[in-house]
């Protein structure tokens, strides 16, 4: 089996819920002269920016890759994977949408992520690891 990358669905709001306090308190920065703050600003800016750029999940042979920037690279053996759940958990992690999955795995592991493309993410840990309990939300 081949590599596969899923990237991380966004949610565009969660996006904006950073991005419009951001953008005026820089405007309020630049009509004050606060040229110190407009420029942190921007660094955090580029910093949830490269966020957005990096948060994917590769499945290739055995191992699922959960990486979000330098800050997260985690491998997991699929085999170890136990379940799969549908969450809207808020909880800070590798994932730019409330739209997760809860993946249990090894004997306490844990991480919540959100590819774009869910099923097929779902479908092809299935392929490699069918014993994996898959939990629904329900509609």
């Amino acid at each position: 089996m081949e590599k596969t990358v899923y990237k991380s669905a966004v949610s565009w709001w969660l996006w904006a819920l950073v991005a419009i306090p951001v953008m005026i308190t820089s405007i309020i920065s630049v009509m004050d002269g606060e040229l110190a703050v407009l420029l942190i600003h921007a660094l955090v800016t580029l910093l949830v920016g490269h966020l957005f750029f990096t948060t994917y999940y590769i499945v290739e042979k055995n191992t699922l890759t959960v990486k979000s920037s330098v800050l997260i690279n985690i491998k997991i053996d699929i085999a170890t994977i136990r379940k799969i759940t549908e969450t809207n958990n808020p909880l800070s992690s590798p994932a730019l949408s409330l739209d997760r999955l809860w993946i249990d795995y090894g004997k306490n592991g844990a991480v919540m992520i959100s590819p774009e493309d869910k099923e097929g993410f779902i479908r092809q840990i299935m392929q490699i690891n069918p014993s994996v309990e898959i939990k629904y939300r329900k509609k």
